[in-house]
């Protein structure tokens, strides 16, 4: 099977908003996270897919999801890119490492809205 890149794309949130908006879970996820001796990076791998391998870390990181999906209608989410390993030299670092995204953000204008169930969201690449 032949390999190439996909396309990929998110709407990121810098954690000083986390911060602003629920600064309590915020710092209860960096107290346990130093204390089970992890990363922001080794967590965002993990969470990426929504299947911590440590209880105590996806509890808080839940309690922090839940606190600022109620303030602010967005959907909070954790994830992780590797320009080296997962990139190509097309990456242009907007994100590497750990960071957070939100989805909520877009809705349909009045148009869209009346031909939502025709229309459907697509990404591509074109190679060479």
């Amino acid at each position: 099977m032949p390999m190439g890149y996909g396309a990929n794309y998110a709407e990121v949130i810098q954690k000083d908003f986390i911060k602003e908006i629920c600064p309590e879970e915020l710092e209860a996820m960096e107290r346990i996270i130093d204390e089970e001796e992890y990363c922001w990076d080794q967590v965002a791998q993990e969470g990426k897919f929504g299947e911590f391998e440590n209880d105590k870390i996806e509890n808080a990181f839940l309690a922090m999801k839940k606190a600022f999906d109620k303030k602010t209608g967005l959907e909070l989410y954790i994830n992780y890119h590797d320009n080296e390993s997962d990139g190509s030299c097309y990456d242009d670092d907007e994100v590497c490492g750990m960071f957070f995204q939100v989805d909520g953000v877009y809705r349909y204008t009045e148009a869209g809205e009346k031909y939502k169930d025709k229309i459907s969201p697509a990404s591509y690449v074109s190679f060479g």
